[in-house]
């Protein structure tokens, strides 16, 4: 599911984030997706990379995390 909704993402987006989820709607066709808050990054040098996103982000822990 994740795959087939980020595929769509040349559309317009409302993404909306809070300290309890973030929901992500794909305008003009009511598709949307809510994750929990947490977002997983590594840095290396100038150069950042999602690793996660929600729950699993969550699991990763350590400083990589953002909420």
């Amino acid at each position: 599911m994740a795959l087939s909704f980020l595929q769509k993402l040349n559309r317009d987006l409302l993404v909306e984030l809070s300290t309890k989820q973030l929901s992500v709607h794909i305008v003009g066709t009511g598709e949307k997706v809510k994750l929990s808050p947490y977002i997983a990054i590594e840095t290396k040098g100038k150069k950042k990379t999602v690793l996660a996103v929600g729950d699993k982000a969550k699991s990763l822990g350590g400083q990589t995390l953002l909420c």
